[in-house]
């Protein structure tokens, strides 16, 4: 009778707990939604600093888009690429059209940029030092 009431408590603790479980699986989809909303709202605010006239921007833009990539490597990041494209080929700027096709070369083969991942880094400024200093580096070379 003992092994029937632990069998009986345990289904009803499982029961119990389960709305909360499916709760907190809604909860970590409401966080992925907004999140994903978010890196939208990003992209397209980076895609705007990029048809900019504004050096700086085009160019502060172009080395958080590598960042941003980095840190989310699973989102849509065409119109960027496409941003980039004309980037690389139209601006008057040496300096823009290479740091374009750097990173516009890490959106499409990763693979040879793993030297991201041996750099330590502690804040976000330490990332993006880096890379731009291996993108000056590259177009200064």
């Amino acid at each position: 009778m003992s092994r029937m009431n632990s069998i009986l408590s345990a289904i009803i603790v499982v029961l119990m707990l389960y709305p909360s479980f499916a709760q907190n699986k809604n909860l970590f989809a409401e966080v992925e939604a907004a999140e994903q909303q978010k890196i939208k709202m990003v992209i397209k605010n980076y895609q705007k600093a990029l048809e900019s006239d504004n050096q700086g921007m085009i160019e502060s833009a172009i080395l958080n888009i590598m960042s941003l990539k980095y840190h989310y490597p699973d989102y849509d990041y065409s119109s960027l690429i496409e941003s980039l494209e004309s980037l690389e080929n139209n601006d008057e700027s040496k300096s823009i059209r290479f740091m374009s096709y750097i990173v516009k070369d890490y959106f499409l083969y990763p693979d040879r940029y793993t030297w991201i991942d041996q750099v330590p880094y502690e804040f976000y400024k330490d990332f993006y030092a880096v890379i731009a200093k291996k993108v000056y580096e590259q177009v200064n070379k």
